[in-house]
């Protein structure tokens, strides 16, 4: 037994990758090939080493054996005939060109947090925690749109909205003008378009306002008993506040808005790229067609496809250039408008040499947001765990179907794999959900993350892209056997079947998951429209926002020279007839 203590000792991780190893690189000897098999057993029956009557050969219930041209072999005779192990598919290249590497392309247009390398960690918590990082961008956009209900009430946002769809229709109806025109010869058109309308003042401000309070938002974080604090504490009296300083909030806000970072149309250009690639391997005059019929590489890519509105969504909310920028931006508006609190909050945030380092736990990194209790009152996070989860949902089910309805049907070694990482990925959120109420908080917290999405993520995606290569390409993953049983069986000759479902079935399945997808994104930008909205100016709105600040700019800093001017000659000097001194009248 004191030997025995010599030997190292092998942790689970440790067993279980040499399983995995053991499993993917095994010999390739007596190992399945299709094709192989089929010549195989086709040359066996022509000299008739094989008889069409045997047992190695499937029969369904009517008693009718497979034929010559179409061999289908019981579980046990393709065991014998072509090979138990597993073997790689000889086409992996366009395999993984046509069908996996497109996702790895909507993964780069994720809109990162610019905190230098930890940014990619949010790349990780993406893969290892799809839910929570969904999750975690709803709750950043719920609290913009509770800003904006802070600012203003719901009367002043349907002004808002009144004026951009008169906008909307006015411009189509001059648009259609302008092409009627230019049919009947009138080179001219229907001039340079109609003017874009103005917002009502009590609107204009409310979403100034709102805008400032989202950027107090980013700073304030999360408490770590989980709530954000309210950031309606640092802009008081938002209705009272004088027209000459609402002149100062609308040149912040448009500061604080021109901060912010818009790739949307880059991505809305990576996933119609996806699409087109996903078009491309179903018609052969676009993409030149398949090396080999696909089946179940297309649910494999369907599992994927959640990626589309999380990415969407995360360039919609966007994100500070540098975590620099709203500090320099809210420190001179907090100084000139004499808010003792946002400033103390400025510089507090400036004196802490840990601030930057604990953003990564405290809310900047917006798919990482453990604390789902937000300030004022809106959507539960109830509501918004629901559409978190309804993408994930949407892709394994799809996925499972499109697998389940290979040849033959039934379940196989990759629905396996889908309920596996569905299951994972249900755990993730629900390990990232649970650890945080049970009292682990901040960099604990943090870093427990870390580990759980690096232990989830990487092998999900490796085990994605393994199977898309081979690593189910067994006599046991095509017999369906955990469903079919003892009618389990291998058809050689499959490539009739997958073609016609190539192009009937998997298409259509294929359609109804994207149109999901993006049914849920377009309902996610419906209930949050004002928030996401809210950092977003048009270019208009900042034309519009410059010309009012230069052309009151004057005014406003006599002003402030005349207020300045007060406060020195209340203190310093004497009042002179009980009265204070004009700077007209200083000697």
């Amino acid at each position: 037994m004191a030997g025995l203590k010599l030997l190292p000792r092998v942790t689970p991780s440790a067993a279980a990758f040499v399983v995995l190893v053991v499993f993917t690189f095994n010999p390739l000897v007596a190992a399945f090939d299709r094709e192989t098999c089929l010549t195989t057993v086709t040359e066996m029956i022509n000299n008739q080493t094989l008889l069409g009557n045997s047992s190695v050969f499937f029969r369904d219930r009517n008693g009718i054996y497979s034929n010559i041209t179409n061999p289908i072999l019981t579980y046990k005779g393709c065991m014998q005939y072509c090979g138990a192990n597993q073997t790689w598919y000889r086409d992996i290249g366009p395999r993984l060109t046509v069908w996996l590497l497109p996702i790895c392309y909507l993964i780069s247009n994720l809109e990162v947090s610019p905190l230098d390398k930890r940014r990619y960690v949010m790349v990780l918590h993406l893969l290892g925690d799809p839910i929570d990082s969904m999750w975690s961008l709803l709750t950043k956009a719920e609290a913009y749109c509770r800003c904006c209900r802070i600012a203003g009430a719901d009367e002043v946002w349907r002004k808002e909205l009144v004026i951009w769809w008169k906008d909307m229709v006015t411009w189509w109806k001059w648009r259609v003008q302008k092409m009627t025109r230019r049919m009947r010869g009138d080179r001219a058109g229907a001039g340079d378009g109609p003017a874009k309308g103005y917002l009502d003042p009590a609107a204009r401000h409310a979403k100034n306002t709102a805008t400032i309070l989202a950027a107090i938002e980013e700073l304030v974080g999360t408490n770590e008993d989980g709530r954000n604090r309210n950031p309606d504490h640092y802009l008081p009296d938002i209705p009272d506040i004088p027209d000459v300083k609402r002149v100062l909030v609308a040149e912040t806000a448009c500061e604080l808005a021109e901060s912010r970072t818009d790739e949307v149309l880059r991505t809305w250009f990576a996933v119609i790229l996806y699409l087109f690639q996903l078009a491309a391997g179903f018609v052969a005059a676009i993409g030149g067609g398949n090396s080999s019929p696909p089946g179940g590489r297309i649910g494999t890519a369907m599992l994927l496809t959640w990626l589309i509105p999380v990415v969407l969504l995360s360039n919609h909310v966007g994100g500070f250039t540098s975590r620099r920028t709203c500090l320099q931006i809210l420190e001179p508006f907090a100084k000139d408008m004499d808010l003792r609190g946002l400033l103390d909050l400025v510089r507090g945030c400036r004196a802490d040499e840990n601030y930057f380092d604990s953003q990564s736990w405290s809310g900047s990194i917006y798919t990482y947001r453990p604390g789902k209790n937000i300030f004022s009152a809106g959507k539960h996070p109830f509501w918004l765990l629901l559409l978190s989860i309804a993408p994930v949902y949407v892709s394994a089910s799809i996925a499972f179907s499109i697998i389940w309805h290979t040849v033959p049907d039934g379940m196989s070694c990759r629905n396996l794999m889908v309920l596996g990482l569905a299951l994972g990925w249900f755990l993730s959120a629900f390990l990232t959900w649970a650890t945080w109420n049970c009292g682990l908080r901040g960099k604990s917290h943090w870093w427990f993350t870390i580990i759980k999405d690096f232990i989830i993520g990487i092998p999900s995606i490796v085990i994605i892209f393994l199977s898309c290569c081979g690593l189910f390409n067994s006599c046991w993953c095509w017999s369906a056997w955990y469903s079919l049983h003892e009618n389990a069986n291998v058809p050689l000759n499959a490539n009739v079947q997958f073609e016609q479902r190539d192009r009937k079935l998997y298409p259509k399945i294929v359609s109804v998951c994207l149109c999901l997808q993006f049914c849920i994104f377009g309902l996610i930008m419906w209930f949050g429209r004002r928030g996401l909205g809210l950092m977003r100016w048009s270019e208009e709105e900042r034309k519009r926002i410059w010309k009012r600040v230069d052309s009151t700019r004057p005014q406003a800093a006599q002003e402030d020279r005349e207020r300045a001017w007060r406060r020195v000659n209340s203190t310093e000097l004497r009042a002179v007839g009980g009265r204070v001194l004009e700077p007209n009248e200083r000697e």
